[in-house]
């Protein structure tokens, strides 16, 4: 429920990303909800997602022993942190910012 909430818009996908995509989810197939939320999410979202999510190994979090058919879990967890570390990253600007602001604030006293 988090999730669609980052990616909601009413754009279609461009070709490239809808290709992208299809290959993807044939590649790592996912749940309904998952599928239908991927298509809301902006084209540079969805890039990241195709281009660097990897399928869990042997001794990470989100391995399955075994021959792994649903994706939707590792997927999830992988936009949950791309999400984060997005919200991280703007925080950390946000500050950034204000602590510029303020200095330029302070020295003009």
């Amino acid at each position: 429920r988090r999730l669609v909430r980052v990616c909601r818009r009413s754009m279609a996908l461009s070709a490239g990303t809808q290709a992208a995509l299809t290959e993807f989810l044939q590649r790592y197939p996912v749940n309904d909800a998952l599928a239908g939320y991927l298509q809301t999410c902006p084209d540079e979202f969805l890039a990241k997602v195709i281009s660097e999510f990897r399928a869990p190994q042997e001794g990470e979090p989100d391995y399955v022993p075994g021959h792994v058919t649903d994706f939707t879990a590792p997927v999830t967890n992988f936009i949950q942190r791309l999400r984060e570390a997005a919200l991280q990253a703007q925080g950390q600007a946000q500050g950034q910012a204000t602590a510029a602001s303020t200095q330029v604030a302070g020295g003009q006293q």
